[in-house]
């Protein structure tokens, strides 16, 4: 069994599904997440910008819970939220252009799910691959 091991980058992103609802509407969604939206929207959106850019964002997506303040209205148990990661995979010279893709798929998905704001997290990573 072989293995190739290299560094590379991954992103991380937490975003947001309700947008300006009332605390009783985020305590009626805090159970629902729908992530095959979430992914068909991701694909769309990173189809999009290979057209643009040449890159395509590769991503991995899962329900999460982002906790803050009862004040401000965080529901209980935490807000339904997504959680959307990647690495890279092209070539190292490519780097600027995946980063520049990463955030105009973000963009386009903060857009479309009415959000005020994405944080995109890099992150310096050990990949290995088991052949």
């Amino acid at each position: 069994m072989g293995k190739e091991e290299f560094e590379t980058l991954e992103f991380t992103a937490t975003i947001g599904i309700s947008s300006g609802r009332s605390e009783e509407e985020n305590l009626a969604k805090a159970s629902e997440i729908d992530l095959n939206a979430i992914g068909i929207a991701w694909q769309k959106a990173a189809t999009q910008i290979m057209n643009e850019l040449g890159v395509y964002v590769n991503a991995s997506i899962y329900a999460s819970r982002t906790l803050y303040s009862p004040d401000l209205n965080c529901p209980v148990g935490g807000e339904p939220t997504c959680t959307i990661y990647g690495s890279f995979y092209l070539s190292y010279n490519m780097v600027p252009v995946w980063k520049n893709a990463v955030i105009h798929v973000f963009r386009l998905i903060k857009d479309e799910f009415k959000q005020t704001s994405i944080t995109v997290i890099y992150r310096e990573v050990t990949q290995v691959c088991l052949k």
